[in-house]
């Protein structure tokens, strides 16, 4: 199933380019019919078979609940496309946008996706406090910028919500160039915004590296001790 996943997310992603497609558009729409039958053939086993598990035991209830976790609308979305080009009149366009949807189905067959949605969920609200934090200094640095650049560029910083473009750029380290302050004032503003913004975009990523770290290791020691207990009873 792996290999099956790997190879059909290859496909999307080479049949994306319309010259290759043009080519061979025969073995790309034979693999991904053939991709299809396979997981929606997985889908339904899934939701079959799911009543085996505690959480899900009732016949009728522990289905529909299965079918409504987050595992289980991944892989409804990974087969859902194809089944809504078929008997609705939908914009391809949109279709095209579902079917990126797929990739989360990694999650499922590669432990790396299950660490990093575990360190996600496990740092969640840490996560959520340095994004809070971002958003208010987002709004601080726009009514900084807005009270003294007005003056000089009203059409960029006008009003508070227009310069939250400019803050929300530069407090991210993006800096695109296509609004800057011009006064002295707003160039002093900017640089320590700048600085400042070094620190805050780098912190959600050390949230998760630090997470990620202990996430892993932990899942070293687990793998360490079931395999001593393993070889303890063995031998």
């Amino acid at each position: 199933m792996q290999a099956c996943c790997r190879s059909w997310l290859m496909c999307c992603f080479i049949s994306s380019d319309h010259v290759i497609y043009a080519q061979m558009p025969g073995f790309f729409d034979g693999f991904e019919m053939f991709s299809i039958i396979v997981f929606s053939i997985e889908y339904i086993s899934r939701i079959w078979i799911c009543v085996e598990d505690k959480r899900y035991q009732s016949s009728i209830k522990g289905r529909l609940k299965y079918m409504v976790s987050p595992m289980a609308i991944v892989d409804l979305i990974a087969v859902l496309p194809f089944y809504l080009g078929m008997f609705f009149n939908i914009d391809t366009r949109f279709l095209r946008v579902l079917r990126l949807f797929r990739i989360f189905k990694l999650s499922r067959h590669f432990s790396a996706m299950s660490v990093l949605l575990t360190v996600i969920k496990n740092e969640l609200a840490t996560l959520l406090s340095a994004i809070f934090i971002m958003l208010v200094l987002v709004v601080l640095a726009s009514a900084g910028m807005f009270m003294v650049e007005r003056g000089a560029q009203p059409e960029a910083f006008g009003t508070i919500p227009r310069a939250m473009w400019w803050a929300t750029i530069t407090l991210t380290t993006v800096g695109y160039g296509d609004v800057i302050p011009v006064t002295i004032a707003g160039k002093t503003l900017g640089v320590f915004i700048t600085i400042l913004g070094v620190g805050m975009a780098a912190l959600p990523a050390g949230i998760i590296a630090s997470g990620f770290t202990r996430e892993v290791n932990k899942r070293r020691d687990t793998y360490r001790i079931c395999c001593a207990m393993h070889w303890k009873t063995a031998y």
